[in-house]
């Protein structure tokens, strides 16, 4: 997909267009994000207009339910769900959450259209799409990266003994570029007193000194006399990327391993709580990294919640598929499905079943502050 054709399906709203882009495999927006000096302000319009696309889609869908148009809304819902997933491809998170949203316009859509009697089972259908759907580890690489690409100054940042001249001017070029992150953290600082910026970060210096020390000695194992022999302003940065590297690698590993088993490790669990002690203990040098790490469990859990709605919904298909080939009775128990059933993301087990007389009811694992039931 082009952003010129992003562009003529939310002006024109052309259908071929459409249907030509739900059999693409790859969005590519072509962004080059390590040619972007201001990675925190990139503009993302273009994402937007596809949140509107999926609902003007949402409409055209409903009225092809209601006029019993039911192929037409089975391929707008299927448009629906490949919008969902080129979005998920793009190079930033919050495109990703947008693709999410996508899916649960869709989600919403597919459940009235299930309903129609002229419905034909999907269960199928839902079984080819995709696992995850909107899969965030290629926006998640980015964000692993993001800290280097603001602040692209830190690269320089290792164990290398450089003189405290070369570190003044360090500073120079790091205020440039943290001068970018001055709107989006509302600094106004930044742009009013210059002079007082600077003295700020050298103070800054100063204050996380001790800490800094601490840190490159004991968990990163420097021997005192190295440490002691670099400039103060070397050993705060050092301390600084360090730290920032060690957790935001423990925070994103668990990105790698299926939902269902990390919520339950120890480990995983106690990531942000260890996180917190580690900041406290080791103080300023830990700053950027309560900063700039993304909240890696929130969007994980958006990932997981989008696979569970779809779940549900090839769950009742194959409550359907039952009720289809015994005279419109329900199945006593999952266990019953003349096909296999579709497993709850968060559990790795099948979606909880409560069978009564004349109804049964569908529940997703609870997720904080809300859960699914059909």
């Amino acid at each position: 997909l082009t952003l010129c054709i992003c562009w003529s399906l939310t002006s024109s709203f052309q259908t071929w267009f459409l249907r030509e882009a739900a059999r693409r495999y790859r969005f590519d927006m072509d962004r080059n994000l390590r040619q972007v000096d201001d990675l925190i302000s990139y503009l993302l319009p273009e994402i937007q207009s596809l949140r509107e696309l999926a609902r003007t889609q949402s409409l055209r869908c409903r009225v092809a339910i209601a006029e019993g148009r039911i192929d037409d809304a089975i391929e707008i819902t299927g448009q629906q769900f490949a919008l969902a997933r080129h979005v998920g491809q793009d190079d930033f998170l919050i495109s990703n959450l947008v693709g999410i949203a996508i899916a649960g316009i869709a989600w919403n859509d597919a459940l009235y259209l299930v309903q129609h009697r002229e419905t034909p089972n999907l269960y199928w259908a839902l079984a080819t799409m995709p696992r995850p759907l909107v899969d965030l580890r290629h926006s998640m690489a980015v964000e692993r990266q993001f800290a280097y690409e603001q602040l692209k100054v830190l690269r320089e940042v290792d164990e290398t003994p450089r003189p405290p001249g070369y570190w003044q001017d360090f500073v120079d070029r790091l205020l440039t570029q943290l001068g970018y992150l001055a709107s989006e953290f509302q600094l106004p600082l930044f742009k009013e007193k210059p002079e007082l910026v600077r003295a700020a970060i050298v103070t800054y210096i100063a204050a996380a000194y001790p800490g800094a020390k601490e840190y490159l000695i004991t968990e990163c194992r420097l021997p005192s006399e190295q440490v002691d022999a670099y400039p103060t302003a070397q050993v705060v940065f050092l301390a600084l990327v360090r730290f920032y590297d060690q957790w935001r690698d423990e925070h994103f590993k668990w990105m790698y391993t299926p939902f269902h088993q990390a919520r339950t490790d120890t480990g995983f669990r106690r990531v942000d709580s260890d996180f917190r002690a580690a900041s406290r203990r080791y103080g300023w040098c830990s700053q950027p990294a309560q900063l700039l790490l993304p909240a890696v469990l929130a969007a994980r859990t958006a990932e997981v919640r989008c696979e569970q709605t779809i779940a549900l919904l090839q769950t009742v298909e194959a409550v359907r598929m039952y009720a289809a080939a015994n005279e419109g009775r329900l199945p006593p128990s999952l266990d019953a499905l003349p096909v296999p059933a579709p497993l709850e993301p968060f559990t790795g087990e099948p979606v909880e079943y409560e069978f009564s007389a004349d109804h049964a009811i569908l529940s997703g694992h609870p997720l904080p502050g809300m859960q699914y039931r059909l």
